[in-house]
């Protein structure tokens, strides 16, 4: 067995693969696990980690059916990881990889959890900046407990960390919120994030946008309460408006006709929007996974596909 297993999701990164690939064996151990996550790429991703696993019998891929974004990318890899040291980073070198024997050295130090997190924010544009600190706010609030905000994920985590994640056995797994639930004790260090061109940021803040959605269907059902609140006034609302309306002889006038509109139509879409979380039940109910895989590839075993 491997002393670590690198978890590394890609979403269309080919041209990050091999420079990622000979950087990280200039840090890590001679007996480490590189699991790679193809999370749905469209490019040659998966090709440029099939061509480095024929050389290097330590590398494994699992494909993805699409693209389920990075937090599902990730528990398909925690759900393949051997070691019982799991290291969790971006494949596009802005996670530097010189960073993990610092991870590693406070694991040794008797830190369960080792967060690295960026001193460097040039790269984020302000209004990207503003986006991330209201999608962490958001989660600060409907989670039971404070979130440290942490973009990329870039962990650290020992065996004890590694069982207790698998033993929720949640399928869509909201880590940042576990991380700081389950009270594992928690170093954080910081590194200088290599530059990465806004081009080649493939999970960018559409894929945030997806894990707000997911924060709020597991974190917060009362959320739905207050759009079915919300929804019912605005309706009540606009009854009460047409009904005025035509009691006093007023149909004609467009600009009450439009408000009248507006407010029915929007207390609808908050209504229906309100029975989210009896689909989200049903999704548990059955079972919804997480993640599909297509084909996970290895070396001994080469390449054979997964049916679910």
């Amino acid at each position: 067995m491997a002393e670590i297993s690198i978890i590394v999701p890609v979403y269309n990164e080919a041209e990050h693969i091999l420079p990622f690939y000979y950087e990280l064996r200039k840090h890590v151990p001679a007996d480490y696990e590189l699991v790679w996550v193809d999370d749905g790429s469209t490019d040659s991703t998966l090709q440029e980690i099939e061509e480095l696993t024929v050389k290097d019998s330590r590398i494994k891929c699992v494909s993805l059916t699409r693209n389920f974004g990075q937090s599902s990318a990730v528990c398909a890899g925690l759900d393949f990881a051997t070691a019982p040291v799991i290291i969790i980073m971006n494949g596009n070198l802005k996670n530097p990889p010189s960073t993990l024997p610092i991870l590693l050295s406070k694991l040794d130090d008797g830190y369960e959890v080792v967060t690295a997190i960026s001193n460097n924010t040039r790269q984020v544009t302000f209004i990207e900046k503003g986006l991330y600190n209201l999608y962490y706010s958001l989660l600060n609030k409907l989670a039971p407990h404070r979130n440290i905000n942490d973009i990329t994920r870039f962990r650290a985590i020992n065996s004890r960390v590694i069982e207790g994640i698998h033993q929720l056995k949640e399928n869509n797994l909201l880590l940042s919120n576990f991380f700081s639930w389950s009270g594992y004790k928690t170093a954080t260090v910081t590194y200088d994030c290599n530059k990465c061109s806004r081009k080649h940021k493939k999970y960018t803040f559409a894929n945030l946008a997806f894990e707000t959605r997911k924060t709020i269907n597991h974190l917060q059902p009362g959320f739905f309460k207050i759009l079915l609140y919300t929804g019912f006034t605005f309706s009540l609302t606009a009854l009460a408006l047409g009904v005025w309306q035509v009691v006093n002889g007023d149909t004609a006038n467009p600009v009450a006709m439009i408000i009248t509109s507006v407010l029915l139509l929007a207390g609808i879409f908050l209504m229906v929007k309100s029975k989210k979380p009896q689909r989200v039940q049903l999704n548990k109910k059955i079972k919804m996974p997480a993640y599909l895989i297509k084909d996970v590839i290895e070396q001994e075993k080469n390449s054979y596909n997964l049916s679910f």
